[in-house]
């Protein structure tokens, strides 16, 4: 499939470089990418900026303001986005050179602009904005009016699809797996880190900014519930973001992971042969799992996650009710 031409917001053409997966931490993202990692024409890839927003970033956060760090850590962590987004520009540039676009997964955490979280964390703080820039462009060429460390004119040469999942399946599952990390060392209700991830902003500032560009490629929306449920809403997705639905994946052999945490997150997917029933939200609700988290996590985690998942809802609402659908 040929890159096909988009509209700009400042009057020039862009090509269109590929497809971009932004996601949310446990909302099914892995399957969706392993269903479209046989797409004609594009290359496959994923979490680009998972080292710096993760395993940095978080782990600054949550010992204090960006201010306290030193210099030698502060740029260290500019230069360390900086890095990776070159290996992405690196990325696209390859696949040009082979006449195919890109199929890109990443958390919406991982692209919003780190001094934005440490604002919301630490209100009194005002580090000056980290964004990356890309070595083709002159830096006054380059925009940022976004939510996310990204370039505009890299964004809008990308067509954006937001996966998303209803909250009470993402953020009890997010737990646990960070439960097991450095992160995850502390209550709930003290760890800045957990708080910045059990949230769905990210996801509709980044979507929002989509929508008020003038030209820019439709933004989509997809639930995990029916990404495993309705082929009839991959089909359709697939044809309103130029991917092949008879190329979209249903079923796969099982393989191996060596990296503990790919094992973790992957241990579904990885050993199932294709969708597994039973995965959706549909029958959940906080007093019925509260009850249960307080069983698994104790009573304090449990309340702090019941909050984080009621305060999640405005904008997962606001997200479901705008997705690809077919009823």
């Amino acid at each position: 499939m040929a890159p096909t031409a988009n509209g700009s917001s400042n009057g020039t053409d862009r090509r269109r470089k590929g497809v971009y997966l932004i996601t949310h931490p446990r909302s099914a993202s892995n399957l969706t990418q392993k269903m479209m990692s046989q797409q004609p024409g594009f290359q496959n890839s994923s979490y680009y900026f998972i080292e710096e927003g993760l395993r940095s970033t978080l782990m600054v956060l949550q010992k204090g303001p960006l201010s306290a760090a030193s210099e030698e850590e502060r740029t260290a962590l500019y230069t360390k986005y900086q890095t990776s987004f070159e290996k992405l520009e690196a990325e696209l540039r390859d696949a040009a050179e082979k006449g195919n676009q890109v199929f890109v997964k990443e958390h919406a955490l991982l692209l919003y602009r780190p001094d934005k979280l440490f604002k919301l964390a630490y209100p009194d703080e005002a580090p000056p904005p980290l964004t990356v820039h890309s070595k083709a462009q002159r830096d006054y060429q380059q925009r940022h009016t976004n939510p996310t460390i990204l370039p505009d004119d890299f964004l809008l040469s990308m067509q954006p699809i937001f996966q998303v999942r209803h909250p009470i399946r993402m953020f009890p599952s997010g737990n646990r797996v960070m439960s097991v990390t450095p992160l995850g060392h502390t209550t709930l209700g003290g760890n800045l880190a957990i708080k910045a991830i059990m949230t769905l902003r990210y996801i509709r500032e980044i979507y929002d900014w989509y929508l008020a560009q003038e030209g820019a490629p439709e933004p989509k929306i997809v639930d995990a519930d029916d990404v495993m449920e309705s082929k009839a809403t991959v089909r359709r997705l697939c044809e309103e973001t130029g991917l092949d639905h008879d190329c979209v994946l249903y079923e796969w052999e099982t393989w191996e992971e060596t990296e503990p945490m790919r094992v973790r997150l992957l241990s579904t997917i990885r050993q199932s042969r294709g969708i597994l029933p039973g995965l959706g939200s549909q029958g959940y609700s906080v007093e019925t799992e509260l009850p249960k988290w307080r069983e698994e996590f104790g009573e304090e985690d449990a309340e702090v996650l019941a909050k984080h998942v009621r305060d999640a809802m405005p904008d997962y609402d606001y997200l479901h009710c705008r997705r690809v659908r077919c009823d």
